[in-house]
């Protein structure tokens, strides 16, 4: 069977007060409200943890398998019919809508380049770039996956050695054009919250019980509108790099590694 996702209530919560920081940050952002503070980036604070949160349920589901043919099939359909069928619904929406006299109702993909580089999963256009950053970690878990079966006392090492080596080259994103299409490929860029993700997952059945109670994880919930970017500029006089920036990556690791 199919293994299934953990009923961790405290999960359901992140991943719901994630949704809210990017509903609330581009309703912000469009209107002005609370004088842009919670916008301006701030939605990608909710995009970082449901990385962290997509890459620890890939290791609590999977990482305690054999990677074996079987598995491996399974996983394919699994990740495919969670996330393909409703990208598809939404680009094929977002062409067709302006063609029939619903202009803005989505994203107005109309130029046959823009299209063919969400069709090949190369690029996104506003949120739409999370879907094939999603996927494209998919494929990649099957290395990690192979990597921590295979080298399993090495394990730690490794996904540490990820994170920190990204962060040595700076979090690279690479972006160009091949003829008339562009692309935008932000995997490397983003694959630290996935990695750490991973790694919760190896020590959650260790740490489980030694979590904060419900009180010290609304508070480290509390932390992360300090991390939008308007705010702490306020706050500190500085301001980070959000996915450039190493600050920001230990502090949602550390909240997600609490509230989990």
């Amino acid at each position: 069977m199919t293994p299934r996702a953990p009923q961790i209530r405290k999960l359901n919560s992140l991943r719901g007060f994630a949704a809210l920081v990017v509903v609330v940050a581009h309703f912000s952002g469009i209107t002005g409200w609370l004088g842009g503070y919670p916008g301006r980036g701030a939605g990608q604070l909710g995009v970082m943890l449901f990385f962290v949160l997509s890459g620890f349920l890939m290791g609590y589901l999977y990482i305690g398998q054999e990677l074996d043919g079987t598995n491996l099939r399974r996983y394919l359909v699994a990740r495919f019919a969670r996330v393909v069928p409703l990208f598809a619904l939404v680009l094929g929406l977002s062409i067709l809508s302006p063609r029939v006299g619903f202009p803005g109702l989505l994203y107005n993909l109309q130029r046959p380049e823009e299209i063919a580089s969400h069709l090949l999963l190369l690029d996104g256009k506003s949120v739409l770039w999370t879907i094939p950053t999603e996927l494209h970690f998919y494929a990649l878990f099957v290395v990690i996956w192979f990597m921590l079966r295979r080298f399993a006392p090495a394990r730690f090492v490794f996904l540490s050695g990820i994170v920190v080596a990204i962060a040595a080259l700076g979090f690279p994103r690479i972006r160009g054009e091949v003829g008339t299409i562009a692309y935008d490929i932000r995997i490397v860029q983003v694959l630290p919250y996935f990695a750490v993700g991973v790694l919760i997952a190896l020590l959650y059945r260790s740490y489980a019980d030694a979590v904060p109670k419900s009180g010290i994880a609304v508070l480290a919930l509390g932390v992360i509108p300090l991390m939008y970017p308007l705010v702490f500029e306020e706050v500190f006089g500085v301001r980070h790099r959000l996915w450039n920036d190493p600050l920001v990556l230990g502090v949602v690791t550390a909240v997600f590694a609490v509230i989990g």
